[in-house]
């Protein structure tokens, strides 16, 4: 439980104090933090597979497989191009 929700709290905290901080309003705070989850939840969604399997290498005594430096950069970037595309989308759907 805890580790479901500390991330998007983190994530909240962080998107209404930065936007607090440049002196802009409660809304664009929201829409980047609904951008900034959107992008990883799909992210996430992308890389289920692996992620499961790691929770399995766990649940069964083992040790997760080290992420090599291209599994970094792949999660990052599909992370990344999933994000941007979200927010594309959320500024063509919602006139943002």
């Amino acid at each position: 439980m805890f580790l479901a929700t500390v991330p998007g709290l983190a994530g909240c905290l962080s998107a209404v104090g930065d936007t607090a901080m440049r002196g802009e309003g409660v809304q664009t705070a929201l829409q980047i933090y609904t951008v900034w989850m959107l992008g990883l939840l799909m992210a996430m969604a992308v890389f289920t597979k692996y992620i499961r399997r790691q929770v399995a290498l766990v649940r069964a005594g083992g040790t997760m497989e080290r992420a090599t430096p291209k599994h970094v950069m792949v999660f990052l970037g599909t992370c990344f191009a999933v994000t941007l595309l979200t927010a594309a989308a959320l500024g063509t759907l919602l006139d943002i």
